[in-house]
Formats: C-alpha cells, sequence, structure tokens
C-alpha cells in the first residue's frame, strides 16, 4: 500500500540521515556489527520497534565509539606535546627545570600507587610544565589536581598541558607565583605531594617566616642561597597525616650543615617523617650534571621504623646527553621499596 511504502522510504530516509551524521565514525565499527544495526529489520516489521530500536542501538554505538577516538586523539595530542617538551627541556637549559624527565616522573607515580590505591588530591609546588602532575593523574587517576609555577610562561604551559591531557577546568587548580613567598594553596592539604625542586633556587629567608605556620615548628630558617628545605618544608606543611610526598633534590639536601642540618635532623628524629632515600645516577638531568636524589616523606610511620636507602646510581643507560633509568632500573627501585630491603 502507499502508506507501507512511504513508512519505508520515512525510515529509509532517517537511516540515511543518522549513517551520514556519523560517517567519519564509519572506520572504528565493525563493519558486521555496522550492517546489523544499520539495515532495519523489514522481516519483522510489523513490529514498529525494531527499526526504532536498531537505530537506538546505532546511536548508542556510535556515541561509544565517539568518545573512544575522541580520548584516543586526546592521548596522541597530550603525549605529543609532552614529547615536544621533553625536546625543549633536552636543548634548552633554561627551560629544564621546568620539565621531569619521562622516566623520573614514571619513576615516583608507581612508588605512589605501591602504597596508595586512590588519591582524591595531589599536589606540585614547583610544577614546572605539570608533567609530574599528570604522570600521578595518568596512574591513579586524582579527582583534584593543584599546583603553583613562578615562571608565568610555564604556568600557561601547565594549564594548556592539562586541557590537552583532557582534564576538565574544575578538576585542577594551577596558580601563578612564589611558592614560597606567595603560597595560592595555604588552607589545603594534599593525599599526595610530587616535585622536582628547581636546582639552585634561592630565596629570601626573610625573619618574619618564623611566624610562618610552615616553619615555625622548626624555629630556624634555612639560609637564603638554599631553598631546597624551605620547599621541603613547604610541602610537609601541606602533607595530610596519611599522605606521602616525593620529593627530587640536589644530593646536597643529604648531608649540608648548618641551619639545613638542624632542619633535617628534626625531620628526620624529632618528627620521624623520612621513610626512603633513592640515590639516582649523575646526569639524569637537562640542567645539571650532578647527581640528585629523590626523598619519600611519610607522617604516619611506627615510632621504630626505619629509613630505607637505596642506590640507584650505576643503574642506568645513556641515552644522548643525559642517563635515562631503564625498565628493569625501575623494576628493581620499586620491587626494592616495596619489600624494604637495602641494595647497593
Amino acid at each position: 500500500s502507499y502508506s507501507r511504502k512511504n513508512e519505508r522510504r520515512m525510515r529509509s530516509r532517517r537511516m540515511n540521515n543518522i549513517k551520514a551524521d556519523f560517517a567519519e565514525l564509519d572506520s572504528l565499527v565493525d563493519k558486521n556489527m555496522q550492517k546489523n544495526l544499520i539495515e532495519p529489520n523489514y522481516a519483522l516489521e510489523e513490529d514498529a520497534l525494531v527499526p526504532e530500536l536498531n537505530e537506538y542501538s546505532l546511536i548508542k554505538e556510535s556515541h561509544q565509539k565517539e568518545e573512544a577516538y575522541e580520548k584516543y586523539i586526546d592521548d596522541i595530542i597530550g603525549n605529543s606535546f609532552e614529547y615536544l617538551l621533553s625536546e625543549f627541556s633536552l636543548n634548552s637549559s633554561n627551560s629544564s627545570d621546568y620539565y621531569t624527565p619521562n622516566e623520573v616522573s614514571t619513576l615516583i607515580a608507581k612508588l605512589i600507587s605501591s602504597q596508595k590505591s586512590r588519591l582524591e588530591s595531589v599536589y606540585d609546588p614547583c610544577c614546572g610544565s605539570a608533567s609530574l602532575l599528570l604522570e600521578i593523574n595518568k596512574e591513579l587517576d586524582c579527582k583534584f589536581i593543584c599546583g603553583q609555577e613562578l615562571n608565568a610562561s610555564f604556568y600557561n604551559i601547565a594549564r594548556e598541558n592539562m586541557i590537552l591531557h583532557n582534564i576538565h577546568y574544575k578538576d585542577f587548580d594551577i596558580k601563578q607565583g612564589d611558592t614560597l613567598e606567595q603560597p595560592q594553596h595555604l588552607d589545603y592539604t594534599f593525599d599526595a605531594i610530587v616535585s622536582q625542586i628547581p636546582f639552585n633556587s634561592r630565596w629570601s629567608a626573610d625573619r618574619s617566616f618564623l611566624d610562618d605556620v610552615r616553619f615555625m615548628d622548626y624555629n630556624i630558617l634555612p639560609p637564603h642561597s638554599k631553598a631546597d628545605y624551605a620547599f621541603i618544608q613547604h610541602m610537609l606543611y601541606h602533607l595530610n597525616d596519611d599522605g606521602i610526598m616525593i620529593v627530587v633534590a640536589p644530593h646536597g639536601v643529604l648531608f649540608r650543615a648548618a641551619s639545613e642540618g638542624k632542619i633535617r635532623r628534626m625531620i628526620v628524629e624529632e618528627f620521624n617523617y623520612l621513610d626512603a632515600v633513592i640515590g639516582l645516577p649523575a646526569n639524569m638531568f637537562y640542567s645539571t650534571n650532578n647527581p640528585a636524589c629523590m626523598m619519600i616523606f611519610k607522617k604516619n610511620r611506627d615510632l621504630y621504623d626505619d629509613v630505607l636507602f637505596i642506590d640507584a646510581s650505576r643503574d642506568f643507560k645513556k641515552f644522548k646527553l643525559i642517563n635515562n633509568l631503564r625498565d628493569k632500573d625501575i623494576y628493581k627501585i620499586l620491587s626494592t621499596y616495596y619489600l624494604r630491603e637495602e641494595i647497593e
């Protein structure tokens, strides 16, 4: 009948419109599944719901494919941006303090995930391009990401990096400014805090900081010429009682005397916050040839817990101008920390 033919034409037109809307996703849809979804089953056409269900299924399936495709593109864009940042840091000593090498970020992220199954929040007070924060988020899918960066250009790069990695703007808070002199997250505490402290960093060391909540418990300030422990004290203040904190710093933080020695002694002996020290290979970072270390802090350590020392300084492979940790080197460090067995 005319009405039946007209109905078929209308259905055909609707399906053609839907196919056109999702034509760009054809390569992502299995052809057999596509055939089953797109072609109405006219053998059962007396049941008017069948074509409608097929249309609904097509739309639902196409939306799923579209979401998968968008995530795939986001990953490509984000990873490409990270690669460009790493190449830029490799060839520019001025930018190298703002990018954490990928294998260092991976090690930190996996050290945290070995102790935490989930994170509500993570913070980096010297976030640079935010590469370290993004690696933590990739490993543990944090609900809220915070950071602060002094350099205005890299502050903008950090925010762009977040967006390019598909982090919703409500799920991160990156601020610009001097973290020690003008902290932007003073009322926050965090489940995890991570940072590669800028090498050779300085600060004012003004006496007024003795009344600052971040430093007042120590009754002494780090020197003007070395801001390493000022950053460590700042980070410890923001760490939750059951949180974990990992800092990459120059080797000098382990043995420098004077006020830094007194602060270190309080952190280790009085507060019992230092959980482990990992000696890293020399020439790992773009900005310095000197060796660095990784310090792990926790506030919930038992009174008689020891401090674990891991010497990973000889475990690396030379790549271009720097030394890189290999997968097997990262695994060795992770297993040693997890089992708490000292190695050399």
